[in-house]
């Protein structure tokens, strides 16, 4: 199988973040608040976490269609964050296929850059087809 899609870039505006929230729930000061932000080890306001993953579940749904959300399964570590207003670069390679009695099992590393190439989130992704 060859993927659809490999590689998404996506700007992650303040806008989105605090949809976000408002979805979520999730208004911890450090995702929407510039000044308690600048307090922060971080200096700047970061992007939800789970914000970041659904990109990877959206490079996922874009190959496996129906699949991934039925049949999908994701283990994954955060490594740093990404900051409001930055693109994030989310990644998909097929790293194996095993063929069963119950389908083809697909493998795949996934991996969320930012622009400078710095890692946010690596893993494993596996979807059974």
């Amino acid at each position: 199988m060859k993927l659809k899609t490999e590689k998404l870039e996506k700007l992650i505006t303040e806008n989105m973040v605090s949809n976000y929230a408002n979805v979520s729930g999730d208004f911890n000061p450090i995702h929407l608040d510039d000044e308690y932000a600048k307090n922060t080890e971080f200096k700047n306001k970061i992007v939800h976490g789970m914000l970041l993953i659904s990109n990877i579940n959206e490079i996922m749904y874009l190959n496996f269609d129906d699949n991934w959300n039925k049949k999908g399964s994701l283990k994954i570590k955060f490594r740093s964050p990404l900051f409001v207003n930055s693109k994030l670069i989310t990644n998909l390679k097929i790293k194996k296929i095993d063929k069963n009695n119950d389908g083809t099992l697909y493998t795949c590393e996934v991996m969320c850059n930012d622009v400078d190439g710095n890692i946010l989130i690596s893993g494993i992704a596996s979807v059974l087809v």
